[in-house]
């Protein structure tokens, strides 16, 4: 997959650098973009959810069952 992945890049970047160099290098920034999108966006997403999940089990929370005398 990986070499694929590397075949692609290489014919995509040099039929970008064919219409013009400034093209290639938008298309390595689009990409590097997209890269540090895919780690941060994650990320953020799951910290909202952990923290909506916090406020509504703050709200949920019970009494806890009395302890037992069998000790």
């Amino acid at each position: 997959m990986q070499f694929a992945i590397q075949i692609v890049g290489a014919l995509a970047g040099g039929a970008l650098f064919t219409l013009s160099p400034t093209w290639a290098f938008l298309g390595i920034t689009v990409v590097c973009i997209l890269g540090i999108a895919s780690a941060v966006v994650p990320a953020q997403l799951n910290l909202w959810r952990l923290s909506s999940a916090r406020q509504r089990g703050s709200a949920t929370r019970t009494t806890p069952p009395p302890q037992s005398l069998d000790r």
